[in-house]
């Protein structure tokens, strides 16, 4: 059917209105890094239809859950 992955997700990275983050995908039998991927998100404001600051509250809590991450 295909092989086994295992794939990591974390945010590396977070600045006054967008989050980084580093997704890796493994085989699931050796280990073997198979893909890397970086995204960023933004946080929007819908109506205005402009990036905004996160709440305060938001930015504390993925403060506290930040990984590190060093690109293979």
């Amino acid at each position: 059917a295909g092989d086994l992955v295992v794939v990591r997700s974390g945010i590396v990275r977070i600045t006054e209105k967008s989050l980084h983050f580093v997704q890796e995908m493994r085989n699931g039998e050796t280990g073997e890094l198979v893909a890397v991927e970086t995204a960023v998100a933004v946080h929007l404001d819908r109506t205005a239809r402009r990036a905004v600051p996160f709440p305060a509250v938001i930015a504390t809590r993925v403060r506290e859950r930040l990984v590190s991450y060093q690109m293979p």
